[in-house]
Formats: structure tokens, C-alpha cells, sequence
């Protein structure tokens, strides 16, 4: 009880922390301080992708008042982020950045869960090795875009979604566990980039063909992986 209430408070302070560092980045680019940084309008000037998003979540928002669905789900296909952005807004009924912040910051903190947990099964002994590793969270630019209406974020989950898949695997938990951190890895990078994924997929094909020699029961879940991945990748290839 006494790890769990520790892990808690953990998760909870990371959450805390990131929300306030939102809004006080909100706050200052929607006044004049730092002005030539920024438009006073709740967009910086070096991510400028935000305000596009911004402006396409707001006509997917009009298509949602309208129930127009299908055109919310084929528009801006090449952003898929535009679609999470104008859900928030439309449930909301608030179409602002500030109304994402807690997206944005349940991304940020459950890629840091990740990472951390990635490190003590990694290395169990060591145990201030993951508080360093996830410093990393916290370097100015990927802490400052996390806080943004841009891709990086959910990107940067999909990536740590495959380094705890990997790990998991290694360590010979379930094999649907591995299955399912693996799927969602390749769902939020190839959503985010999806010129990637012939070269994720290429690695994975590789990199498993060495690990069914090793254990023949992940023949089953991989072909169903793999299965699932070229379905849903043509499928985001015939929106673009």
C-alpha cells in the first residue's frame, strides 16, 4: 500500500506540475509580455503549427455541431491530432488551447509513467536511475511543446509506448500486454508521421523474426499485429 500511495502521489505531482507549467505559458502568450515571441493570441511564433491546428480544429468543430461526421473523420487527414483538438473543443464548448491542457498533460505524464516504468524493470537495482532518466521530460523544448496544439506529444507517446512494449517483451510478461503497448505504439506514430511506417514496420518484421525463433508462442500475436497494422495504415493512406 505504502509503494502504491508513493507511485500516487508521483503521478499526481507530475500532473499538478505540468498543468501549471501550461497555464502559465498560456497565460504569458495571451498578454504582452515577451510579446515578439508570441501573437498575444495564445500562439508562440515558433510553433506556429498550432495556430493551423487551431483554425482546422475549429471547422472540424462546425462539421461536429452540424453531425456532419464523415466529413470530421476524412478532413485534414494528414493531422490526425486536428481531430482529439476539435473533440475537446466540441465536448467542452470551449474552443481554446487552454480547453486541451489536460490532454495534453495526460499525454505528457502517462509517456513519463512509461519511460519510468521502462527503467526499474530494465534496472531493478538501481533505483534512482529512472527519476534521472525521465529528466529528460522536463528539458526545456519537449516540455515547452508539450504544452502546445501540436503532433510532438502524441508522437513522443508512441515512441515510448514501443520502448515499454520492448522491454515488457524482454522481460517475458503477457504476450498480450506486449501486443497491445506495441498496437498503441504504432497507432499514435504512425497517426502523427505516417511517411514512418514502412520503416517501423520493417524493423518490427526484423526484429521479431529473431524473437519467434526464441519463443514460438508470438507467432500467433504477431501475425495478428501485423495484420491489424496494414489494415489501419491503409487505411489513414487512403484519407491523405
Amino acid at each position: 500500500m505504502t509503494i502504491v500511495s508513493k507511485n500516487t502521489s508521483f503521478y499526481v505531482s507530475l500532473f499538478l506540475f505540468h498543468i501549471l507549467v501550461t497555464f502559465v505559458i498560456i497565460a504569458i502568450s495571451n498578454n504582452d509580455y515577451l510579446s515578439f515571441l508570441h501573437n498575444s493570441h495564445g500562439f508562440w511564433n515558433f510553433t506556429r503549427d498550432s495556430s493551423v491546428y487551431h483554425r482546422e480544429a475549429l471547422q472540424q468543430v462546425d462539421y461536429l455541431n452540424n453531425y456532419e461526421w464523415l466529413k470530421w473523420y476524412t478532413s485534414f487527414a494528414a493531422h490526425q491530432n486536428v481531430k482529439i483538438i476539435s473533440l475537446t473543443y466540441w465536448i467542452t464548448g470551449y474552443s481554446n488551447p487552454l480547453s486541451f491542457a489536460v490532454i495534453n498533460t495526460l499525454t505528457w505524464v502517462l509517456s513519463v509513467i512509461l519511460i519510468f516504468k521502462s527503467s526499474q524493470l530494465l534496472f531493478p537495482k538501481i533505483r534512482y536511475l529512472p527519476f534521472l532518466i525521465i529528466i529528460f521530460f522536463i528539458q526545456p523544448s519537449i516540455l515547452f511543446n508539450s504544452t502546445q496544439l501540436l503532433r510532438d506529444t502524441f508522437f513522443l507517446l508512441g515512441i515510448c509506448f514501443f520502448i515499454y512494449g520492448w522491454v515488457i517483451l524482454e522481460k517475458d510478461h503477457s504476450r498480450w500486454h506486449w501486443f497491445f503497448c506495441m498496437l498503441l505504439a504504432f497507432v499514435f506514430t504512425i497517426s502523427m508521421r505516417s511517411y514512418l511506417f514502412p520503416i517501423l514496420i520493417f524493423s518490427l518484421i526484423g526484429y521479431m523474426s529473431w524473437v519467434i525463433f526464441k519463443k514460438k508462442w508470438m507467432i500467433f500475436p504477431f501475425i495478428v499485429l501485423i495484420s491489424l497494422l496494414i489494415l489501419y495504415n491503409s487505411g489513414v493512406v487512403n484519407q491523405e
